[in-house]
This record gives structure tokens, sequence and C-alpha cells, in this order.
């Protein structure tokens, strides 16, 4: 009694050995790394130097390694913290306040300098789209 024996299409054994195929390709190329590395010229302390609104100067700005965002005001000693990442749209950075999250900026970037940035905001949900130069601090 032969009841193991399955019997498949051709069609379907030609799908399965080119889903294989594409399977094992994968395994041995390289991992993208655009979206998965951001630049490590992100992260660090930051100074805002340049801002198309005047209360914005001197906001002091620190993107950590591992994903998290802090903001701090050093004339009124408030700040928030979030999150940010790279993704294939730019800098999106988080915030998290009154239970809720907010996207505080969904921006494009550009290093003028290792020690320079320019982020242009697209859009945000706490304030209106606007551009700022950044410097790197030194503390």
């Amino acid at each position: 009694m032969d009841f193991m024996s399955i019997s498949y299409s051709t069609r379907f054994t030609r799908f399965l050995a080119a889903l294989s195929l594409f399977a094992f390709m994968g395994l041995l190329s390289e991992p993208a790394t655009s979206a998965s590395a951001p630049d490590p010229r992100m992260f660090g302390p930051w100074v805002v130097q340049q801002a198309s609104s005047p209360e914005n100067l001197g906001l002091r700005v620190y993107f950590s390694p591992d994903g998290n965002f802090f903001l701090v005001d050093p004339r009124t000693k408030l700040g928030m913290a979030g999150s940010w990442s790279i993704g294939r749209s730019g800098l999106l950075v988080s915030i998290y306040g009154n239970g809720q999250w907010a996207k505080l900026w969904d921006a494009d970037i550009a290093f003028v300098s290792n020690d320079q940035m320019i982020v242009n905001v697209v859009e945000s949900q706490i304030s209106p789209p606007q551009q700022f130069g950044l410097m790197r601090a030194q503390f």
C-alpha cells in the first residue's frame, strides 16, 4: 500500500523550486543597510543655530544611538523626550506626552559637515513646517 506518496502538478513543483531559489538567494545576499543603520554623525548633542522661528534658537537636541530623543530649552529648563528613526522618507521624531504619542518632526536632513546638519521639517503634529540648522554641541 502506497499511502505516503503525494503527487504534485508540474506547475506547483516549479513554483516551489523558484520560491526555494529566491529564499536561498536572499540568505546569500548582504543585509540592507539603508534603513536599518542610521548615519553615526546623527548621534550626540546638537544646538539649534539657525531657525525660521526665533524661539527655537538655542534649543538643545540629543539623538542617542539606541533611538531615544531629547529636546531641552535652556531658557525655560523644560524639555521633551521621545524616539527617533531614519527611514526611507527621512528623519521621524515622535514624542510622548499627556498619554499620547505625537509626531514632532517628519523631516529631510542634510549634513553640511560632520558638525553641521540642516533639518527641513515637512510635517509635524505640533508645529508648522520649518527649517533649522543644527551645530554639534561640545559639552
